[in-house]
């Protein structure tokens, strides 16, 4: 009846919005104040804090200090983008975001690595590990467009309407 590699047949246009709302849930992560492993950030430093809280930075965006949101200016986060996405033949699927080695590219590495007198406030799990884990959000996103995809998928093939709960 079905053939299951047309059920798990990625597009490039599926793995390009899958990449995209990762990066989202992503933002949306960083925005709530949370890491990788879905705790916490570090408070910000009592000075800067205050200095954030009374939009005393040039072309400051966001006065939130409370949780830190790693967003002042906003110029690093609307760096973090897709990078790559790709669908090779054997249905394997990569995708890679994140910002290129430049001034935001280093703001975000001390961040997540806690250099550049900074705590660390790790958005995603260090290089050295086998598995990379990027947070709860991110990673339950991922799962929902996968559920999302094969839905679509069985709904092309059946022709009607398939809704994959999670």
């Amino acid at each position: 009846m079905f053939n299951l590699p047309d059920i798990l047949k990625f597009r490039n246009s599926d793995v390009k919005e899958m990449a995209k709302n990762a990066v989202d849930n992503h933002k949306s992560q960083i925005a709530s104040g949370k890491g990788f492993d879905n705790s916490p950030f570090e408070k910000y430093s009592e000075g800067y804090a205050t200095k954030k809280r009374k939009n005393q930075f040039d072309n400051q965006k966001s006065n939130q200090v409370k949780p830190p949101n790693l967003t002042l200016t906003g110029k690093m986060l609307k760096a973090f983008r897709v990078q790559r996405t790709l669908v090779k033949k054997n249905q394997e699927i990569q995708f890679l975001y994140g910002i290129k080695k430049n001034k935001q590219g280093t703001k975000l590495f001390n961040h997540n690595e806690g250099e550049g007198g900074m705590p660390p406030r790790s958005i995603a799990e260090p290089k050295e590990k086998k598995i990379h884990s990027l947070g709860d959000e991110v990673e339950e996103g991922i799962v929902k467009d996968f559920a999302n995809i094969i839905g679509k998928n069985l709904s092309r093939m059946s022709k009607t309407h398939v809704k994959v709960n999670i």
